[in-house]
Order: C-alpha cells, then sequence, then structure tokens
C-alpha cells in the first residue's frame, strides 16, 4: 500500500525501469531468427525438437507451445531460434517437409502478430448479434 508521494514515485520508477530492461531483452531478441515450426505430433518435446534441429545449426532456443489448460499437452507447433541467420535459412530449406516423431513438419520464418493478423478478429462485416429473423428495413 503507498503510504506517501515518494513510495509512488519510487514504485513508479521501478516500474519503468522494468519496462526499459525488457525492450532492450526484446530488442536482443529480435538479432536471432526465429522460425515457426507447424504440424507437430504430440508426442514432441522440446528437446526432441532442439535436437532435430541442432543437425543445422546451434539452436539458441527450441519450444513446443503448451495448451493452457493442459501444460502437459502440445498445441502441435513451436518456435525454433537460432543464433545465425544461414542456419536458419538452412533448417527452413532442409527442415520444411521434413518428418519429425512419424509426421512431416513444416517450417518458415515466424512472423510477428502484427504482419499475419494475429489477435482479436477485426471484422468490418461483423455487425454484431441480433435476432434469429432477418429484417429487411
Amino acid at each position: 500500500m503507498l503510504r506517501n508521494r515518494d513510495d509512488f514515485e519510487a514504485r513508479h520508477y521501478r516500474y519503468q525501469r522494468l519496462k526499459v530492461d525488457s525492450l532492450v531483452t526484446k530488442e536482443y531478441d529480435t538479432r536471432m531468427k526465429k522460425l515457426f515450426v507447424g504440424s507437430l505430433a504430440w508426442a514432441t518435446t522440446d528437446e526432441s525438437l532442439r535436437e532435430f534441429f541442432s543437425q543445422f545449426g546451434e539452436v539458441a532456443k527450441a519450444e513446443v507451445v503448451k495448451e493452457r489448460d493442459n501444460p502437459n499437452r502440445s498445441r502441435g507447433f513451436a518456435f525454433v531460434e537460432f543464433e545465425d541467420d544461414a542456419a536458419a535459412d538452412e533448417a527452413v530449406a532442409k527442415g520444411n517437409e521434413a518428418e519429425l516423431d512419424g509426421r512431416k513438419i513444416t517450417v518458415s520464418e515466424a512472423r510477428s502478430r502484427d504482419d499475419n493478423g494475429g489477435g482479436p478478429r477485426r471484422d468490418n462485416n461483423n455487425r454484431g448479434g441480433g435476432s434469429f429473423r432477418q429484417r429487411s428495413w
């Protein structure tokens, strides 16, 4: 609980500092090339994904995206980050349509949510709810 203005300013300063630190971290992460891996088998783990992609170069991060309700279950896709752009390009060229854990996977360069339309759907044709019967006036 905030007792006076000094406490508020101290907390505000720490919050602003955290925001700046997170921006610096994000800037560092964007230097690595990030790949999207789709059509994964349910049995694919972070370790098996890292092992598969390590044949193309040094893998900085390999993470299978999990269900929110059941963190043990895969959602069927993952992201892999490479230190080297050439290794990432080779992974896209040779890893696409390759077999991993008994399934053919798709590998492509990851795009930001802004580029591929992620987030809530905003459709101009969506006029909201209404009654069952159509009205024409």
